[in-house]
């Protein structure tokens, strides 16, 4: 990537989720010291809490610039992080249990002030930093999976601790990494402000400012130019001007609709549906159909296909062929997953679900994966063609990230109940 700043918004990105994650990574943990469930709970409540705080971020960048909603969002993180392996040593379960969503849910109120903050940032420059900041959330994710994936290998170089002291180091990786990284994001925040200074101004601060700069050098063209077509052109701009508005409102209402619909289907299938899917070879030999190694197996692929998917999205190319109509048949055709999954795991018939194949389940984790990975950004990039002025770009930004948490949210609460009707099967 030859482009500094695409690489600047890649990390932004990056520090947006990498606690979101972090947190959930740690499954093993939260099953044993808590109970299984409460990782589903965890995640429900970060994507619930962070759909909140991308709610009360506008309100708040019309006070206060996107620098102090970053601020804020990272020193939420901070302060979370630190706090949260420390409610395990509560000796009563259920206040321990409790307790333990508050800095999730605090966790879960950052990751939205940064996303939306830093998309605000991304849609005033360029929309191809929206896109680079959903590459860097879906490179946190992978980072957060790698980690996870060394674990289970060096597993044994911990083999002289108890499994809970196991479960707790692991944990403790996870929370450190992460929060060196946030601190480290106070570095990058200073790269963003000095390669940005208007990311210091209120939203309607910077739109007078760029009216002003677009107005002078109007006069200056208009200085220069003949008569008649200063008329044609101010008419022509008026009309064009008065025509914009319409057009992006029902196009972004559709976008922003297939964006809570594209992120819908993905976590209702991803974890709860993806990490039930039996292992047909383990059946076959009369081993539990429910295997770790194959479900970390399926997990990363999951991970790295949704990865690559938002690498493709990147390439010239495969922005052209996706345009508006392009992308909204493409999250149509994604709802087709939705059954397949479910016949990938149910109904049992003798034990075995209807598709019983580990090389076709594989392989549908792998499509989803990539087919989500890339309509996020496309959306994103195509919602902000729609766009004209500062103030457009800011809502426009503001409503797909809205859609974008929504999605994930109400299909985390469903993805609870998928999960423990599975169980039962």
């Amino acid at each position: 990537m030859g482009d500094k700043n695409y690489t600047l918004f890649v990390t932004l990105g990056f520090t947006a989720y990498i606690t979101f994650f972090a947190v959930l990574a740690s499954n093993d943990y939260w099953s044993y010291f808590y109970d299984i469930v409460f990782t589903s709970i965890s995640a429900a409540l970060l994507n619930t809490f962070e759909t909140i705080a991308v709610f009360l971020a506008n309100p708040i960048q019309k006070r206060k610039s996107p620098v102090f909603l970053i601020k804020l969002g990272l020193l939420i993180n901070i302060f979370s992080i630190v706090i949260l392996p420390s409610f395990i040593f509560i000796t009563n379960w259920t206040a321990r249990y409790i307790l333990s969503f508050i800095p999730i849910c605090l966790l879960g109120i950052a990751a939205g002030f940064l996303f939306t903050a830093f998309g605000s940032v991304a849609s005033r420059v360029d929309k191809k930093y929206n896109q680079a900041l959903s590459l860097g959330t879906g490179l946190s994710e992978v980072t957060v999976q790698i980690l996870k994936i060394i674990f289970a290998y060096t597993s044994t170089l911990l083999s002289d601790k108890s499994y809970e002291e196991q479960l707790f180091i692991q944990s403790l990786v996870y929370f450190i990494f992460a929060g060196i990284y946030v601190c480290c994001s106070f570095f990058i925040l200073q790269q963003l402000i000095k390669k940005y200074t208007f990311t210091t101004q209120t939203i309607d601060s910077h739109e007078l400012e760029t009216l002003e700069q677009s107005q002078s050098g109007t006069v200056s063209f208009v200085e220069h130019d003949d008569g008649g077509m200063i008329d044609s052109f101010l008419s022509s701009s008026a009309t064009s001007v008065e025509k914009i508005p319409q057009k992006l409102s029902s196009r972004s209402k559709i976008l922003a609709i297939f964006m809570f619909g594209n992120q819908f289907i993905t976590y209702l299938i991803f974890p709860a549906i993806t990490t039930a899917i039996p292992c047909i070879s383990n059946m076959n030999a009369q081993k539990p159909m429910i295997d770790p190694w194959y479900s970390l197996f399926i997990m990363s692929g999951f991970l790295f296909s949704d990865f690559f998917g938002r690498l493709v999205a990147k390439i010239r190319i495969v922005q052209n062929a996706l345009q508006f109509t392009q992308i909204i048949i493409f999250v149509c055709v994604r709802l087709l997953f939705i059954p397949l999954f479910f016949l990938i795991n149910l109904p049992r018939i003798n034990q075995y679900p209807v598709i019983h194949n580990d090389y076709i389940s594989v392989a549908l984790v792998i499509l989803f994966g990539f087919s989500g990975g890339l309509a996020l950004p496309l959306l994103f990039i195509r919602a902000q063609d729609l766009a004209v002025q500062v103030k457009e770009k800011h809502k426009i930004s503001n409503i797909m990230t809205a859609t974008f948490s929504s999605g994930c949210s109400i299909s985390g609460w469903i993805g609870i109940g998928v999960s423990y009707y599975l169980s039962l099967q």
